[in-house]
């Protein structure tokens, strides 16, 4: 009975480690997805800047 629950421990313990593995895993995707959608956020404030800088020196000329 022993060896069984030793067994047994060892395979819930397998488990929650490979769960964790899957855990992290999701996490780097996410926090790697956050990270290409706040280059992308920077480029369109960027783009933005640029475009109001333009539109305000054409009235400027006008």
């Amino acid at each position: 009975e022993e060896n069984f629950c030793i067994e047994w421990l060892r395979g819930e313990l397998k488990a929650k480690e490979e769960a964790n593995a899957e855990l992290k895993a999701k996490v780097a995707e996410v926090e790697k997805e956050s990270a290409r959608r706040e280059r992308e956020m920077d480029i369109l404030r960027q783009s933005l800047r640029i475009m109001t800088t333009r539109c305000s020196s054409n009235r400027q000329f006008m």
